[in-house]
């Protein structure tokens, strides 16, 4: 079977405890996590769980019992002017990748405004953290979820069949991705995101963003992890009612929306 093929060559390797915590695989073109030897169980069980697109993610109820627990409401901050112009740089980044596709935009938009006050740097309390969690990006995407996915992209036959491949070749170093505050190699980073939602499915992709491996080995369904999904959706059907807080030229783009979800 391919994938315990997989497994069972990955499981081969030593591990680096070198910069990003890295190890490349048999093939030297593709480097994962330094847990190789599980992130293709972690990948195989994602596939066998419910699969759901972001359409109907929108759509569901939001657990109202999780939303009052924390209190839980969307809020709209004034910030800088350099907010606003981060904001229309972002939007027409996300359109060069997923083209006009106002849901998937504004959920980028909101996961975006979730992790920094200015959309600018990332969670630097983990910046030492040697099991995955470090983040990366102006997305805050975990060190976890970006070796998963680019592991997923040259191996999963799912991605060759949605016509999903690896955009970034050969050996790279995610600390790359914080230069310029989190904007260095922006199409990269939407390119990536895009690329899980399409694969796994919202609710997945928002699980392992918010708690890493932790997140789909039994934090799923946890009230911190649920907040964290339900709250995006309360989010981003804000900004899809209120087009003028993301949309370039918007009267109200200097304006942060974001949730108050709890930070973990």
């Amino acid at each position: 079977m391919k994938w315990m093929m997989i497994a069972a060559t990955v499981a081969l390797l030593g591990c680096n405890q070198g910069e990003d915590s890295q190890v490349k695989n048999d093939d030297e073109s593709f480097y994962c996590h330094k847990h190789c030897s599980f992130i293709d169980g972690v990948s195989h069980r994602w596939q066998k769980q419910e699969y759901d697109v972001l359409e109907s993610y929108l759509v569901q109820e939001s657990d109202q019992r999780v939303l009052d627990k924390y209190g839980f409401y969307v809020k709209t901050d004034d910030k800088p002017n350099s907010l606003a112009e981060r904001k229309a740089i972002l939007y027409d980044a996300i359109v060069t990748v997923v083209g006009d596709d106002q849901e998937k935009i504004a959920l980028m938009m909101i996961m975006a405004m979730a992790e920094t006050f200015e959309m600018y740097g990332w969670d630097t309390i983990k910046d030492q953290a040697q099991d995955g969690s470090r983040n990366f990006t102006i997305f805050n995407m975990n060190e976890d979820y970006l070796n998963s996915i680019r592991h997923d992209l040259n191996h999963l036959p799912a991605a060759m069949e949605k016509g999903l491949s690896d955009p970034i070749d050969g050996y790279f170093r995610w600390a790359q991705f914080n230069e310029e505050g989190g904007w260095n190699y922006l199409d990269e980073q939407i390119y990536l995101l895009n690329a899980s939602i399409e694969l796994w499915g919202i609710t997945n992709v928002l699980t392992i963003h918010r708690y890493g491996y932790n997140g789909v080995e039994g934090k799923a369904h946890a009230d911190l992890n649920l907040i964290y999904v339900h709250g995006v959706r309360e989010g981003v059907n804000f900004l899809l009612e209120n087009p003028e807080y993301y949309q370039p030229e918007g009267s109200m783009l200097e304006h942060r929306v974001a949730g108050t979800i709890p930070h973990i």
